[in-house]
Formats: structure tokens, C-alpha cells, sequence
């Protein structure tokens, strides 16, 4: 399910309704009390640095890690609906259906973007394209943000407690 998106950025949050995927992906299998958190980067990844694709480009319930280097750092469209401009992330890694949204990580292990998209013309091979981390850091805050205005808007739309209702009468 959609919890949140943004498509100026082509990012959105997901929650899981099965609590047993939720534990199998979300949760360190020697200690199920554990979630898992991962870590972004504070850096841009340099050219021809090695970067790992995570993802699920053909189902399955078991993770497919591609590994490919950093071509180029640019500023391009990463969104179909709004053409709005971002920082992206060009790669040589394969990205497949499936591979949308998973993480991409640097030589530090930490997360350099989400994986978007790959160029599908005859023209090339195996260019595809990541958010930065950056980009992904202020979707996050973002959502935050709504996540907080829409808790003050629901708690200002309930009444007041029944004491606090008499207070105010008297």
C-alpha cells in the first residue's frame, strides 16, 4: 500500500499488510526484536566508484544484488508527470523491473540513492539511473513533516475533552 509519495521526485513510502513479510525484510533474522536500519550517505558517490543494486527485478522472495560503477552525476528529469529536475546518478549496473526503489550502496556500504530507472533504447547498455541520497534525505524529511502537520490537523478536528468542553461553557 501507498502511505506516502511524491512524484516530483518519484519516491514513495510503502507499508506491508502481511506482518510476516514485514518481519522477513524489515527485522535482523539472529534477532527478530532488531529492525534493520540503513544508513544513507552524507556523500556523493565519486566517478567510477562501485555501487550494489539491490532489488527484486524478477519476483521472488530472495534479493538480487547487481554491482556496477558510477558513469556520471547530473542534474535530469526523474519524474514522467511534473518533469521536474533532480540530482540523479548514472550507473552501469543492471537495473530491471523489480530494481525501482530499492537501495543502492556505496564502497562504505551506506545507501548513495534508490534506483529508478534504466535507459531502454537500442542505443545503449547498461546505463541506469539512481536518486541520490541527498534527494531521498528530503523526501524522508518531507514526509515527516506531513506525517506531523497531519497529526496537529487531526488532533485539532477532535473536540475537546468532555472537562475541558465545561471549563470552557462556564
Amino acid at each position: 500500500n501507498v502511505w506516502i509519495q511524491a512524484p516530483d521526485v518519484d519516491l514513495a513510502i510503502l507499508t506491508l499488510d502481511n506482518p510476516e513479510e514485514e518481519q522477513a525484510f524489515f527485522y535482523d533474522k539472529q534477532d527478530p526484536s532488531k529492525s534493520i536500519a540503513l544508513q544513507f550517505s552524507d556523500m556523493l558517490p565519486s566517478l567510477q566508484e562501485r555501487v550494489q543494486v539491490c532489488g527484486f527485478p524478477t519476483g521472488g522472495k530472495t534479493i538480487c544484488v547487481t554491482e556496477g560503477v558510477v558513469s556520471r552525476i547530473d542534474v535530469r528529469s526523474v519524474s514522467v508527470d511534473t518533469r521536474v529536475n533532480a540530482l540523479s546518478i548514472q550507473i552501469d549496473a543492471a537495473i530491471n523491473s523489480g530494481n525501482s526503489g530499492g537501495p543502492v550502496f556505496d564502497n562504505s556500504g551506506k545507501v548513495a540513492g534508490v534506483a529508478f530507472q534504466k535507459m531502454a533504447d537500442k542505443s545503449s547498455d547498461n546505463i541506469g539511473y539512481i536518486i541520490a541520497a541527498s534527494t531521498v534525505r528530503a523526501f524522508l524529511s518531507r514526509c515527516h513533516d506531513a506525517k506531523q502537520q497531519a497529526a496537529i490537523t487531526a488532533a485539532a478536528a477532535q473536540p475537546p475533552p468532555p472537562q475541558q468542553q465545561q471549563q470552557q461553557q462556564q
